[in-house]
């Protein structure tokens, strides 16, 4: 952090259940906008903003990227 000033490592939460994801997500959102993270974190981005909704593109998407990170 000393050299760049930010990190550069992405981090990932996962809620379990998933029907918590919203609200957890909001929770972050909020903390990054005007809470402890502010300084700490660029971004916030949801699977809903990379992952198609429809539930076969998103699967087809899913295996797109398993197949970029196995290769």
């Amino acid at each position: 952090m000393r050299l760049l000033g930010h990190y550069l490592t992405p981090t990932i939460l996962l809620s379990i259940p998933p029907s918590r994801l919203r609200t957890v997500e909001g929770l972050v959102r909020e903390s990054v906008d005007r809470g402890a993270l502010k300084s700490l974190v660029a971004r916030v981005v949801s699977s809903d903003e990379v992952l198609p909704p429809d539930q076969d593109a998103k699967l087809e998407e899913l295996r797109r990227i398993r197949g970029m990170l196995t290769s």
